[in-house]
């Protein structure tokens, strides 16, 4: 129900508009989910790589001890092949812990997934993260990532050397469902040379409807009753 002080601040609002006043909006957009996989909960049972497979696109030379990917923090993995979907830490050359992200591997097809709640129902939110590429440099990795079961969206590049690449963060939009919810996947896909999608970074932000449309909206109605009452007042 709209009080007698709300309509009379919209119309002030809604007047100041028209008039092409500067008024601000908090239209910013806030961050609902984040996840940089850094928590070791997400590593499963641990299994010993190549020396030559110490490296990818992000780092050169570091010490990474692999691990299955756990189902851990609400994120689903699966990947039949060995390893599949699979969990990495980088360390720095003293041994201490610094980076955790996941290597979604040639060999499952790895994939991974996740639900935000508490999003708008029906609402538009944007996605983002990070993604390069793991330690076959020259071969082709590929990805696809779908929101809510929808058509998904291709992301593809050639993996460079070791350290090359620090990572590109990709951003898509979409819909929430009607209880406010979004099912985002991560699949490996296309991979040529045994190339691998690796992604960290994963953030979900919807921009909130801005606190002063309702009270334009009834200050703009205010304005539009007054004026037809006067017009009525003049025809008569």
């Amino acid at each position: 129900m709209c009080t007698k002080n709300n309509l009379v601040a919209g119309v002030v609002f809604a007047t100041a508009l028209i008039a092409g006043a500067s008024v601000p909006l908090s239209g910013a957009q806030a961050v609902s989910y984040s996840q940089n996989f850094n928590d070791l909960g997400f590593a499963g049972a641990s299994f010993t790589s190549a020396v030559g497979d110490n490296n990818n696109e992000k780092y050169s030379d570091p010490t990474i001890q692999f691990y299955q990917a756990a189902n851990f923090a609400g994120w689903t993995f699966t990947g039949s092949g060995d390893p599949g979907s699979t969990f990495f830490q980088a360390f720095d050359r003293r041994g201490a812990f610094s980076d955790g992200a996941i290597l979604l591997n040639e060999n499952g097809p790895g994939t991974a997934s996740y639900t935000v709640t508490g999003l708008a129902p029906n609402s538009l939110f944007q996605l983002s993260f990070l993604v390069y590429g793991d330690n076959r440099p020259g071969g082709q990795w590929g990805l696809n990532v779908s929101v809510n079961g929808g058509a998904p969206v291709n992301y593809n590049g050639i993996i460079g050397a070791a350290g090359s690449n620090p990572g590109t963060t990709e951003t898509l939009s979409a819909f929430s469902d009607n209880s406010g919810s979004a099912i985002l996947l991560f699949a490996q896909t296309g991979s040529v040379g045994e190339g691998s999608p690796i992604i960290d970074d994963v953030a979900v932000s919807q921009t909130p409807l801005p606190a002063a449309l309702p009270l334009f909206a009834s200050g703009g109605a205010l304005l539009g009753l007054l004026g037809w009452r006067r017009k009525r007042k003049l025809a008569a």
